[in-house]
């Protein structure tokens, strides 16, 4: 799922010190006993005081602050910038696992501040990588690109080739995130080349597990197996369980694109086996999700119901609540298709409960449509198209967001790819000015003034294409409005019709009762009643206003009818629009007052004389005039 892979990728980002689900408790005694000691000098008390402080990151953050505080109180007695900065960097680490991004940032800056005033470029280097992580996290890539650049020149002039080929891989990653697929995927195959020549096999297989996410995003499944099983074999060998899963459940994934369900369900328990063995529950509790899913879409619902439920029990208390949401709401639709309604209505509340807190769009209009479903079921007609109307609001307002957010991302893109051409150009100035100096300033100066022209025309251009944008949406929403009013002023017209043929079919019956049953001048005034009934039973005015109506929604359709067919009758019409409305037999019976049976008998003539062969929906015909 994309959350995990993101984390993934952050964490191999930060060149922190390894960090366990609990601290290891060999280490932290060993740790304790040195701070303990008098005779133990103060910048080696400053390293354990902050290697404690890593020890306890994930699992006492107050602790793990504590112990920190107390190095940074030493590194500041002793007057030692590369302890004090190393303290910041490590009280970075403990807020960034707090998920507190912004006091994150603030201490990675500190130590990148220090470690600049005493030239110290490794700790530059690892402060700005780490710098970089934040901003991807939070979604300010061009920052992040520009961190992992700058660190990434450092360690290549410090040979520290495995850093400097992470650098390579997180600009890829940042690419990915910004959905521009073909640079991240340039980063990534340079990052394979990088790691293959210091015979890195686990992050050549890394290497190869971006780009399958990529693909698989894409849809494009064979292709990512392919970058999957090479993957597999790289890391297979280093002996991480939790990377192996990752890959085997991704190719889960594929085979479940690919509807080859036994397949990915192999691939997605070896996941879960690997995932068993190391923990965490977050991770089990997501791969149980999948298999889940991949149940649901096999027709197997029982069983998936079993993996919801056993992925529920995983989930953290306080934590993941988007990933709980999801779950309520496929368990909510697995009794639907169960036929359990009131099982599914609990599930939803409970996913609604959550969105509460969280406020996904996304997951809302999810559970708009599962509500949708329950009311139809129920036979809550109202109910369930006000929830799908809700539904489709959604889906439009993601729509125009998605679209926002993918303007962003190109404007993005274009800044820091002309970031990366002012940098070459830059470096292409400085050798020339060596040469001719003076003409060198001139070209300057026109390229800055040919820059500052682009950039005005380019705003103009992007601020008009978003006017147009906007008043296309305005002008497809009032053309929506007003064909909706029309159809329903045309529905409306047609029922009035029904209704007041049917009054007047009733008043004829009782009148001719009446007749039966009184004197002879009495039954001649109501003779007369008869016709005047007879003839407002088919008055054609009401037929001319329908007409007018009816062209309004449809335009052209009586034209185009009599254009092809043109011996159809004036009576024929009518019926032709009235199938074209799409009404039932009942309905177009009431209309043109006549039973059902003589429905059936009118469609059969006029199949007959628009010589219409058996296999040939005549509803389709005139649906597709």
């Amino acid at each position: 799922m994309k959350p995990h892979y993101s984390t993934y990728i952050l964490l191999t980002a930060l060149f922190f010190i390894n960090i366990l689900s609990a601290q290891n408790k060999k280490v932290v005694d060993s740790l304790v006993l040195l701070v303990s000691n008098k005779k133990t000098a103060d910048t080696t008390q400053v390293l354990a005081y902050n290697d404690l402080g890593i020890q306890y990151a994930t699992s006492n953050p107050k602790q793990a602050k504590a112990y920190i505080n107390k190095a940074l109180t030493i590194a500041k007695r002793i007057q030692k910038p590369r302890g004090i900065a190393g303290a910041y960097n490590c009280m970075g680490i403990v807020y960034y696992y707090q998920r507190e991004l912004d006091s994150a940032l603030v201490y990675f800056k500190k130590a990148l501040t220090i470690n600049k005033e005493i030239s110290h470029q490794w700790g530059q280097a690892s402060a700005l990588h780490q710098i970089g992580a934040i901003h991807n996290y939070q979604g300010n890539y061009h920052e992040a690109i520009q961190s992992f650049q700058e660190s990434g020149e450092i360690f290549k002039s410090k040979n520290d080739s495995l850093s400097y080929a992470k650098s390579i891989e997180n600009i890829g990653v940042v690419y990915n995130k910004m959905r521009h697929r073909p640079k991240a995927i340039e980063y990534f195959l340079k990052a394979i080349q990088l790691h293959e020549k210091i015979n890195n096999p686990a992050g050549v297989g890394r290497g190869y597990h971006h780009i399958s996410y990529i693909l698989i995003n894409q849809h494009k499944y064979e292709e990512a197996l392919e970058y999957l099983k090479e993957g597999l074999s790289k890391i297979e060998n280093d002996g991480n369980k939790l990377s192996v899963a990752s890959i085997l459940q991704n190719m889960g994934k594929c085979y479940k694109g690919l509807k080859q369900y036994d397949k990915a369900l192999d691939y997605l328990q070896k996941a879960l086996d690997h995932k068993k063995s190391v923990g965490p529950k977050q991770a089990i509790a997501s791969n149980q999700n999948i298999i889940g899913n991949t149940y649901y879409e096999k027709g197997e619902y029982y069983t998936a119901m079993q993996y919801y439920e056993k992925a529920l029990s995983n989930y953290p208390t306080t934590r993941n609540n988007k990933l709980k949401l999801s779950t309520y709401s496929a368990i909510s639709n697995t009794y639907l298709k169960l036929k359990k309604i009131d099982l599914a209505k609990h599930y939803v509340s409970k996913a609604i409960a959550i969105n509460k807190t969280i406020k996904d769009l996304k997951r809302e209009k999810e559970i708009n449509h599962i509500l949708s479903s329950i009311a139809e079921q129920e036979g809550k007609s109202t109910q369930a198209l006000q929830f799908y109307k809700n539904y489709e609001r959604l889906k439009d307002s993601l729509y125009v967001l998605e679209n926002e957010k993918r303007v962003d991302e190109l404007k993005i893109i274009f800044e820091t790819e002309k970031k990366e051409r002012q940098i070459t150009m830059k470096n292409t100035e400085i050798e020339l000015l060596e040469q001719k100096a003076k003409m060198d300033n001139l070209q300057q100066l026109l390229l800055i003034i040919g820059l500052g022209v682009f950039m005005i025309i380019f705003g103009l251009s992007f601020y008009v294409f978003r006017l147009k944008i906007k008043r296309s949406i305005l002008e497809k929403e009032k053309l929506n409005s007003e064909l909706n009013y029309k159809k329903n002023e045309l529905t409306t017209y047609a029922l009035h019709i029904a209704k007041k043929n049917k009054v007047l079919e009733n008043l004829r019956n009782e009148v001719k009762l009446i007749k039966h049953s009184e004197s002879k001048n009495a039954q001649y005034n109501y003779q007369k009643l008869i016709q005047t009934i007879n003839f407002d039973l088919r008055d054609d005015e009401n037929w001319e206003n329908f007409r007018k109506y009816f062209e309004q929604v449809h335009k052209g359709f009586y034209c185009r009818i009599k254009k092809k067919y043109s011996h159809v009758t004036t009576n024929e019409l009518r019926f032709l629009a009235l199938l074209k409305m799409n009404l039932s037999s009942k309905e177009i019976g009431n209309i043109l007052n006549i039973s059902q049976e003589g429905v059936k008998k009118a469609r059969y003539r006029l199949r007959k004389k628009l010589d219409l062969s058996p296999d040939c929906s005549l509803q389709d015909l005139i649906l597709n005039l």
